[in-house]
C-alpha cells in the first residue's frame, strides 16, 4: 500500500497541512511533527485533519514523541507512532473514542506496577560498605597522589644568570638619502626630511663703548640787514655752519633788525644737536635757512662753545654676533625638540643632520652703535633634519655585527646600541655619517640545556653544576616558590631563566 510522508513545519496551520494532504495520491499519509516548536493543534484541528484524510480516501497517522500531541491525536482517533519505521511496519489501528478511557486506565495501572518493581530492584541492590582497612588504603593512596602532584606542579624557580660577556663594536659608514625607498647593501638608508620654523629672542649685555653727544654748544651771531626795511627774526630761526660738516643752530629768542643796509644786531643761538661737533670756530656760522637768507647776512664773531661728548656703553658688532650665536644655539635645541615631537615612535631623528636652512628674520633692539646696557636680539629661522626608521637601522646593524661575530658567541639582546657619529656632510641632498654600534656577546648556550641541567638539583649546588659546563658563570639571584623548597622543580617548564 502506497504511503506518503509529509513533514509539518513549525509555521504550518490546519489549512496548509490540509493542502499538503490534498496533493498526495497515496492510501496512507504520515504526518511528521517536529519535536521542538511543533504547531499547536487543538483536538478539533486533529478531527478536521482526520476527516480531510477520509474525504481523500486515505488513512492518517502521526509521528511524534510528545505526549500531549499523542493524547490529542488518540482522542481524535488518529494512530500515533514514535518513528516512521514503526509507522510503516505496524498495523494502523484506529482508536475508538468510546473505549479510550478504559485503555488509558489500563495503561496507568501498568505504569504503576512498573514503578513499584523498579523501586524494589533498587532497594535490593544497595552496595555493601567497604571494609575500614581498604578505605584507609584508598585514602592514603589518594593523599600521596595529591602530594606528588603538588611536588611536581607547585614549585617554581626564577634565576638570573650572568655569563661572561664580551663587547662587540663596529663603526659603519652610511649615507642617508630621501631618494631611495629601501635599505641598500652599500649602507644607504631611506630618510624623510622634516622642517620647522623657530622664532627666539635673547637678551644680552652690551659691552661696546663710544663717544656720545652730551651738552649743546652755544654762540652769539651778528645779523646784518641787506635791505632798506627792517627785518623780523623769529624765535627758532635756523642758522648753519656749512663746513666741514653742516651744524645747525637755532635762535633762542626773536629779534628785530633795524631798517637800512648795514644795520646790525646780535642774537644768541644754540646747536640743534648736542655734542662737541657744535663747537665751530669764528665765522663758521654764515648761512640762514628760509627766505631770510636773501635779506640778512649772519656770522659769529666768537667761536661756539659748551658742546661736549661723554663715553657711554653701546651695542657693538661683536655683541650682536655673540648674541646671535647664543640664540642660534638655543634655536637648535628648540628645533630638535620640535622635530622630535613631530615624528612617530617607530622613527629616529638624526640630530647631526639638523641644519639652519635660512634666516627668515633678524632684528636687534637697540641697533648697533646705539647706547644701551642691555639689548635684545630676535631671530626667526627655518630648520630641517632627516628621520629614519629604527627597524631599518637595527636590521642593517645586526646583519653587519652577525657577520663579524666571533665563533662560539651569541648576542645577549636583540637590540643594538646605536650612536650616530660626525656632523652630517650633505652632498646632493645625501648625508654621509658613521654609525657606531655595540652590543654584548655571551658564550653560545641554550636556555633549555641550562634548565635540563638544573632539574631536581639542590639549590646549593646550582653554581657548581653550571660552572662545570661554562666557566665564569655567576648566579645573581634565585627565587623559589615556596621559599623553603630546597630543590629546583622537577618539571623544566617551571624553571624560568634570565641571562645577563
Amino acid at each position: 500500500m502506497k504511503t506518503q510522508v509529509i513533514r509539518v513545519e513549525p509555521f504550518d496551520d490546519v489549512l496548509s497541512v490540509g493542502d499538503k494532504m490534498a496533493w498526495t495520491q497515496a492510501q496512507r499519509i504520515i504526518l511528521i511533527l517536529p519535536s521542538r516548536r511543533a504547531p499547536r493543534f487543538s483536538q478539533l484541528d486533529w478531527v478536521r485533519l482526520e476527516r480531510r484524510a477520509q474525504a481523500l480516501g486515505a488513512q492518517l497517522a502521526v509521528v511524534s514523541r510528545r505526549s500531549d500531541i499523542a493524547h490529542l491525536c488518540l482522542e481524535a482517533g488518529i494512530p500515533v507512532f514514535r518513528s516512521v519505521e514503526a509507522a510503516r511496519k505496524e498495523r494502523w489501528r484506529r482508536s475508538n473514542p468510546v473505549s479510550r478511557p478504559f485503555r488509558l486506565a489500563s495503561h496507568l495501572q501498568t505504569l504503576k506496577h512498573q514503578r513499584q518493581d523498579l523501586r524494589t530492584a533498587l532497594v535490593s541492590r544497595v552496595p555493601q560498605p567497604m571494609p575500614w582497612g581498604l578505605r584507609l588504603v584508598v585514602f592514603l593512596l589518594g593523599f600521596v597522589a595529591v602530594l606528588v602532584l603538588m611536588a611536581l606542579l607547585v614549585p617554581s624557580a626564577t634565576l638570573e644568570i650572568e655569563l661572561p660577556k664580551r663587547l662587540q663594536m663596529a663603526e659603519i659608514p652610511v649615507r642617508l638619502s630621501p631618494q631611495v625607498q629601501i635599505v641598500q647593501v652599500q649602507g644607504v638608508f631611506p630618510c624623510r626630511e622634516v622642517n620647522t620654523e623657530i622664532e627666539s629672542q635673547h637678551d644680552e649685555i652690551a659691552s661696546g663703548s663710544a663717544s656720545w653727544p652730551d651738552t649743546y654748544a652755544r654762540a652769539e651771531v651778528v645779523l646784518e640787514n641787506l635791505t632798506e626795511v627792517s627785518q623780523i627774526i623769529p624765535k627758532g630761526t635756523i642758522f648753519v655752519a656749512p663746513e666741514p660738516e653742516p651744524v645747525r643752530f637755532e635762535a633762542l629768542e626773536s629779534a628785530v633788525l633795524p631798517a637800512g643796509v648795514g644795520q646790525k644786531t646780535t642774537l644768541a643761538v644754540t646747536a640743534v644737536t648736542p655734542g662737541s661737533k657744535g663747537n665751530v670756530p669764528t665765522g663758521a656760522i654764515r648761512e640762514v635757512e628760509g627766505t631770510l637768507g636773501t635779506t640778512v647776512r649772519v656770522y659769529n664773531a666768537e667761536p661756539a662753545q659748551g658742546g661736549s661728548d661723554r663715553i657711554v656703553t653701546v651695542v657693538s658688532q661683536r655683541d650682536v654676533a655673540r648674541a646671535r650665536q647664543r640664540l642660534l644655539d638655543i634655536q637648535y635645541r628648540e628645533a630638535t625638540n620640535e622635530l622630535q615631537a613631530r615624528i612617530s615612535p617607530e622613527e629616529e631623528l638624526i640630530t647631526s643632520t639638523i641644519q639652519l636652512q635660512k634666516v627668515l628674520e633678524e632684528k636687534t633692539f637697540p641697533a648697533i652703535g646705539e647706547p644701551a646696557s642691555i639689548f635684545k636680539t630676535v631671530v626667526r629661522g627655518r630648520y630641517s633634519g632627516c628621520v629614519v626608521k629604527k627597524s631599518d637601522v637595527q636590521v642593517f646593524v645586526r646583519t653587519i655585527l652577525d657577520a663579524r661575530m666571533p665563533p662560539g658567541y651569541q648576542a645577549l639582546d636583540e637590540d643594538v646600541q646605536v650612536a650616530w657619529l660626525g656632523q652630517g656632510s650633505i652632498e646632493s641632498r645625501e648625508f654621509s655619517l658613521t654609525i657606531k654600534a655595540n652590543r654584548w656577546l655571551i658564550p653560545a648556550t641554550q636556555v633549555d640545556r641550562i634548565t635540563r641541567t638544573l632539574v631536581g638539583q639542590p639549590v646549593t649546588r646550582a653554581e657548581t653544576v653550571l660552572g662545570a659546563l661554562w666557566k665564569g658563570v655567576k648566579i645573581e639571584t634565585i627565587r623559589l616558590f615556596p621559599s623553603w623548597w630546597g630543590r629546583f622543580p622537577f618539571l623544566p617548564w617551571r624553571i624560568h631563566i634570565t641571562l645577563k
